[in-house]
């Protein structure tokens, strides 16, 4: 009887599940186990020991016993190569020198999870921002969650594509991070990256306006632009500029405007990368000179 009870307590391997840190009240006691590579200090136990027992731990490959060997309790420190089958058996021995039954479990290696969001970047006010350098691996499930307000589209996929909202927008940057959920018993693999929002170029032309014939035309007020770093004027016409880079340039009309009477005058804006550019055009009436005479005396 006292070797049946010595044999029925060395029938199963116990495993305490380690999860954030703290030993979880929950046991394995399946002869086929899977472990997440690279694991460090798993637990393995034969449960009430008999007093005065010596327990011998040995492992097949895949990993080292750190810890307690002699014991009824041993730390594992599983290496990073997936795969297996690899054996874990306990022989035990009593106060008595009686060795019993060898006991064993086979344990399996897991790829762990893996997530990079990528690098950060940045995207035009405005516009969707879609990202493309984002890698997963050895997961069962992602997803993606923003530190804004903004939406996703396709936000179960390494591919999706994040709408900026008026508040990321006015904050000028969001996070966006990349959730790997793990096969189990993994755990999950996290990775963000920040998204810098760039503010969009404006450009106006200013009001329509009218000069006369022959006089140069001054923008003397009105054009404006706001976030951008180059500014450039363009006529439909044939006249000409001077210091047509700035808010305000000189036009003076050309022959071709003068006989059509009207010219479109176009300011455009160069946003900071990635945004482009933006214009805007205000339309020029050049009114003839009069022809007065000749004078006619009665």
């Amino acid at each position: 009887m006292k070797k049946l009870n010595k044999l029925l307590k060395i029938t199963s391997i116990f495993i305490l599940l380690l999860l954030s840190n703290q030993l979880i009240a929950q046991t394995n006691t399946s002869a086929t186990q899977t472990v997440c590579v690279g694991s460090t200090g798993e637990p393995y136990l034969i449960p009430t020991p008999t007093t005065g027992s010596i327990f011998n731990w040995t492992i097949s490959s895949g990993g080292t016993i750190a810890s307690g060997n002699g014991t009824n309790q041993i730390a594992v420190d599983w290496g990073n190569t997936p795969g297996g089958p690899h054996t874990i058996t306990v022989t035990e021995t009593d106060a008595f020198g009686c060795i019993g039954a060898d006991v064993t479990v086979v344990v399996t290696l897991t790829d762990a999870a893996t997530a990079n969001a990528g690098s950060p970047d940045n995207v035009c006010a405005g516009n969707a921002y879609s990202v493309i350098s984002a890698i997963a691996t050895n997961y069962s499930v992602i997803s993606w969650t923003s530190t804004g307000t903004g939406t996703f589209a396709g936000g179960t996929t390494l591919t999706p594509t994040y709408t900026p909202s008026a508040a990321d927008i006015a904050a000028g940057n969001v996070t966006l991070t990349l959730t790997a959920l793990g096969n189990s018993p993994c755990s999950d693999a996290t990775s963000a990256m920040v998204l810098t929002i760039i503010p969009a170029p404006t450009a106006y032309a200013g009001p329509d306006d009218a000069i006369c014939e022959g006089i140069p035309y001054v923008f003397v007020s009105g054009p404006t632009t706001t976030n951008s770093t180059v500014v450039l004027w363009s006529t439909s016409g044939d006249g000409t500029f001077t210091v047509g880079t700035t808010l305000t340039p000189t036009y003076t009309p050309g022959t071709v405007d003068i006989a059509n009477g009207t010219v479109n005058l176009t300011i455009t804006a160069t946003g900071t990368a990635p945004c482009t550019t933006i214009a805007n055009t205000m339309t020029l009436t050049i009114n003839p000179t009069p022809l007065t005479g000749p004078i006619n005396h009665w």
